[in-house]
């Protein structure tokens, strides 16, 4: 398939057209994997109840036209063609599990206002820059992280620097599949510190968040 209008209208013999008689009101899960879909066409709004969209190993570019399905909370998109992400929220709504694994991803500047996010796959991707992960640290939901296959991962001291940027969520975030042990939150407890007085502020030592 090249199309998602090709199933979503297969009997539809002028597929430009949507109209309320196409809709796929009992469909909540949608798998396209290995497909030769370039693009999330406007037909996908023809499955408003959708809450699973898995369409891995395609030749999508683009995440786009996806804001109307406001039941969607689980996105996969592993093995396509993504290197850009803008503006995630304006495009994939209130997403909580969202597989962007082996992509050509660099920046994270467009998840950063995904603040449903529970899950988050960016493995086998080109994020090289540990700063990056300041787009990420302030996500209220985010849990699970995984950037394993990305040149970020063999930065020195990699798990701490990104564990570091979550603050006093540091215990909550899951790296790579593992949660921190207390060495490490210890260690990210002393990187912070650091980090305020260099900003010129008085660290709080009166609670210890890692404890």
């Amino acid at each position: 398939m090249s199309s998602i209008s090709q199933i979503l209208q297969c009997d539809v013999l002028h597929k430009c057209n949507l109209d309320s008689s196409q809709i796929w009101v009992n469909v909540t899960v949608l798998n396209l994997t290995n497909n030769n879909l370039i693009d999330i066409d406007k037909t996908i709004t023809l499955v408003p109840n959708l809450k699973t969209l898995i369409l891995d190993s395609n030749k999508i570019s683009c995440i786009s036209g996806l804001s109307e399905l406001p039941n969607l909370s689980h996105l996969s998109l592993s093995n396509n063609l993504i290197s850009i992400c803008n503006q995630l929220h304006t495009k994939i709504g209130n997403i909580t599990t969202l597989n962007l694994s082996q992509n050509s991803i660099t920046s994270l500047k467009g998840f950063r206002k995904l603040y449903s996010l529970v899950t988050l796959n960016l493995s086998c991707n080109k994020i090289d820059d540990i700063e990056e992960i300041t787009y990420l640290g302030d996500l209220p939901c985010l849990e699970n992280l995984i950037l394993t296959g990305n040149f970020v991962a063999t930065t020195i001291d990699y798990r701490i620097k990104v564990l570091e940027h979550f603050k006093e969520r540091t215990k909550d975030i899951c790296l790579d599949n593992e949660k921190p042990t207390q060495s490490e939150l210890d260690k990210v407890s002393v990187l912070r510190a650091l980090r305020i007085v260099k900003e010129g502020k008085a660290p709080d030592l009166t609670n210890n968040a890692y404890t």
